[in-house]
């Protein structure tokens, strides 16, 4: 799955305690590998059925 996040603004953002700022980032992300923490009515595609 690939996840592309983008921001009007510069916001920080914190990978193994390097913090830097930026409007966009893309992340591949293994099946069931991680787990984000999300802000309320954020949306992310639907897992595909065959996913798993």
């Amino acid at each position: 799955m690939k996840i592309e996040i983008q921001s009007e603004n510069e916001v920080v953002s914190n990978m193994d305690g390097l913090c830097i700022k930026v409007k966009s980032e893309e992340y591949n992300i293994l099946p069931h590998a991680l787990n984000f923490i999300l802000p309320r009515g954020a949306a992310l595609p639907k897992e595909p059925k065959n996913a798993r």
